[in-house]
């Protein structure tokens, strides 16, 4: 370093004439940038000859502008192509005026090649501190040094720099969980946008919500049908509307019927598809085929008629992956009903009200409108049911052309028969009210979604009801 500097000094000490050639310029571009950003000042120069062997020039920044550093605090550079490998360059700062100095030279007397282009390039960074606005860069105490080490003095430059403010982030548009549909008695539900920070906004019939509409921070429940609206906003900047319509019914809900897992145990109970996925049929001719061939599978008719052990005793259904849909007129189901869980024994009741299972380790079907069979039922991790009566036979189904039906298979020889696969119809209940939370605060709304501080008697608002637990309740009342 101190050899370095001597160079400098030395070459310096060199530069025995001094002038002033106007031709000659060193300029910076002007240039824009957004505020907390890095940016990249270009250095351009103008020369009237071809044997300018080195430069020297100060770098005035604006406040909140600084030049980036390296690891030992010198200005960071790129050399322009008109700079080729016999200079030397040396960037410092200068802490008493607060410039940074770039000077480069060759030893050996290397012109700076072409008369005009790009001398350097200065990474800088603008703090996101400074205002919007235009400022002025200055390049102070500039000059050249000729071959014949003649030193040329060069006017002070100014260049302008633009800050812009930020575009604001738009935050992102709240979603709703669980997603609005129709649900029985009550719902409860989270809004909440993927933007840090952002505030949601709600109103409850369809209103457009502001920052002057409920606050929501923490969850919502919904005991009636609403129309909610949600709004997510950050620093004044709104996101896009969402809209949520939620249907609160007296009824219950009835969904599809979902494929059950090893995971799934024990069973819930309910209404259940016994389903055979091995087995699909050729649409055109009702053939048997196998898997894959067909989405259309055999599944144990819970309503066949005069008796469920019969050939053909099957409806065919489509799946969707693990999915059946379910439709109102459905009547082969089967109730499953849970009575040991510890030996996961089960009954298994038909839609036509028949129970049945198999109370001996043979082939066939026991069926009673009164006695309950026990069944076990074990699911393994590909969703494949073992159901076995209490006498030691297996439900299975039986795809020889001619004989094909569901029925409980001796265990001697089950295994040449198709496992079955269970299907859950899922239904929706009243989902779980903390009773232990208190209300705190109460705010009222008109049907607009203005918030009314005395509401008047006999007319119809939207209670929000804040909870100790920071949950929300609303309701629609009348004022007494």
């Amino acid at each position: 370093i101190i050899m370095k500097q001597s160079i400098i000094t030395i070459a310096l000490a060199l530069l025995a004439f001094s002038g002033s050639v106007k031709a000659n310029e060193i300029k910076g571009a002007d240039l824009s940038a957004e505020q907390g950003t890095d940016a990249v000042i270009t250095i351009n120069y103008a020369f009237d000859a071809d044997n300018y062997t080195a430069f020297q020039f100060d770098l005035l920044l604006p406040e909140g502008i600084e030049t980036i550093k390296d690891n030992r605090g010198r200005p960071t550079y790129v050399l322009g192509d008109c700079i080729s490998d016999g200079f030397t360059m040396n960037a410092s700062h200068i802490s008493s005026s607060g410039a940074d100095r770039f000077v480069c030279f060759s030893m050996d007397k290397y012109p700076i090649e072409d008369l005009s282009g790009v001398l350097l390039q200065i990474p800088i960074h603008i703090a996101d501190t400074v205002t919007a606005g235009n400022y002025a860069a200055e390049l102070k105490d500039m000059f050249l040094t000729t071959t014949d080490v003649v030193q040329h003095d060069l006017d002070d430059s100014t260049f302008s720099i633009e800050v812009t403010a930020v575009a604001p982030v738009v935050p992102a548009a709240p979603t709703f969980t669980p997603s609005p549909g129709t649900y029985y008695k009550v719902v409860n539900i989270s809004i909440v946008s993927e933007t840090e920070g952002a505030e949601i906004h709600v109103t409850f019939h369809g209103e457009t919500p502001t920052e002057d509409s409920f606050l929501l921070t923490k969850g919502l429940t919904l005991t009636e049908s609403y129309t909610v609206k949600a709004v997510a906003i950050k620093d004044g900047v709104s996101s896009e509307v969402v809209t949520g319509e939620y249907i609160i019914t007296d009824e219950p809900i009835v969904g599809d019927y979902k494929k059950v897992y090893a995971e799934d145990m024990p069973l819930k109970n309910g209404k259940y598809l016994i389903v055979c996925e091995d087995v699909t049929f050729d649409q055109a001719s009702g053939v048997n085929m196998l898997r894959g061939a067909s989405v259309l599978n055999p599944a144990f008719n819970g309503n066949n008629s005069p008796k469920l052990d019969a050939t053909s005793n099957y409806v065919k259904v489509t799946r969707s992956g693990d999915t059946i849909s379910a439709s109102d007129d459905d009547d082969f189901y089967f109730t499953i009903t849970l009575i040991d869980e510890d030996d996961d024994l089960y009954t298994i009741q038909a839609a036509n009200g028949t129970y049945i299972g198999r109370e001996a380790n043979t082939n066939g079907i026991h069926e009673s409108d009164e006695d309950a069979y026990e069944n076990n039922i074990i699911i393994d991790d590909d969703g494949n049911a073992d159901i076995v009566g209490s006498g030691g036979a297996y439900l299975r189904y039986n795809s020889t052309s001619g004989q094909d039906r569901f029925r409980y298979f001796k265990s001697s020889t089950y295994s040449a028969q198709k496992p079955v696969q269970l299907y859950y119809q899922e239904t929706t209940g009243v989902e779980s009210i903390i009773e232990k939370a208190e209300v705190v605060v109460t705010t009222y709304y008109n049907l607009q979604g203005v918030r009314i501080q005395n509401p008047s008697a006999g007319q119809i608002y939207i209670r929000v009801a804040t909870l100790s637990d920071g949950s929300v309740r609303t309701s629609k009342v009348v004022v007494k």
